[in-house]
C-alpha cells in the first residue's frame, strides 16, 4: 500500500502498476504507465508517495525513479484531475532509506542518506509540497555530536516522526509538531538502550504513541 488519505488509497501492484481504490463503494481506477522515458528502460529502484493536496482539492502521486548512479533521477507526479502523469524538476543527493513517501500536512517525505566527510554518513530529509509541487529539504534533529547508523521515517498520529539508530547503542525517536515547522524536527518523544546481534539490523516502526509516556514499537529482524 503506497498510503491513504480521506479514504482513499493508493494500491502498487507489479513494477509500476498503480491502483487507486475507494473500499467503501467498491471502485477503483488503475493509473496510466508510470514507467519513467529515460535512457535507461530499467530502473534499479522506484519509489512512491500518495497524498491530497488539498489547495487545489486534488489527490496526487509522486515518483522517484533511479538507476544506477544518482545521475539518473526522475521525477513524476500524477494528478487524478488531470489523470496524467507529469515530469517534475528535483535533485536526490542520496541514497532513499523508505520506499514509500510519508504524507503529512499536505507534504510528502523522503528519508535519504549520503556519504559525507571523514567517510561519516549524512542524513537528510526531503519533502514535496503538493500544493505548489515544489521540493524542500528538512534539517534532522541535533543529535548531540553522536553519529547515526541509519534512520527511518513514521508516523505518530497525524506527525512525522524520525527513528534513529545510534550504532546499535540506543534508539532515539523524534517527533515534528506542526507548530514547530520545517526548520527543527521538534522534540525527542524516547531513547532506549537496545541489544543488537551485529549483522542483524533492525527495522523499527511506529506504531503508537499516547501522551509521550507510552509507547510501543515492533520488530522486523532481517537477516
Amino acid at each position: 500500500m503506497v498510503g491513504s488519505v480521506n479514504g482513499l488509497t493508493c494500491l502498487a501492484m507489479e513494477d509500476y502498476d498503480l491502483v487507486m481504490w475507494n473500499p467503501s463503494i467498491r471502485k477503483y481506477k488503475k493509473l496510466p504507465d508510470s514507467r519513467p522515458r529515460l535512457k535507461k528502460l530499467t530502473y534499479d529502484f522506484h519509489s512512491y508517495g500518495f497524498g491530497y493536496d488539498e489547495f487545489h482539492d486534488d489527490y496526487k502521486v509522486v515518483g522517484i525513479f533511479t538507476c544506477g548512479s544518482l545521475d539518473q533521477v526522475e521525477f513524476k507526479i500524477f494528478s487524478l484531475k488531470s489523470d496524467s502523469w507529469t515530469s517534475v524538476i528535483g535533485c536526490l543527493s542520496g541514497v532513499l532509506l523508505n520506499v514509500l513517501g510519508k504524507f503529512v500536512n499536505g507534504k510528502l517525505h523522503w528519508a535519504t542518506m549520503a556519504p559525507g566527510a571523514n567517510r561519516c554518513m549524512f542524513g537528510n530529509i526531503i519533502s514535496f509540497d503538493l500544493a505548489d509541487e515544489k521540493w524542500e529539504n528538512v534539517e534532522l534533529p541535533c543529535y548531540g555530536g553522536d553519529e547515526i547508523a541509519l534512520f527511518w521515517l513514521g508516523l505518530l498520529g497525524s506527525d512525522l516522526s524520525i527513528i534513529c539508530d545510534r550504532r546499535g547503542t540506543h534508539v532515539d525517536v523524534w517527533v515534528m509538531k506542526r507548530s514547530i515547522g520545517l526548520q527543527n524536527l521538534g522534540q525527542r518523544c524516547l531513547s532506549s538502550s537496545i541489544l543488537m546481534i551485529k549483522w542483524i539490523i533492525p527495522v523499527f516502526h511506529p506504531f503508537s504513541c499516547q501522551m509521550k509516556v507510552k509507547f510501543w514499537l515492533y520488530l522486523d529482524q532481517l537477516s
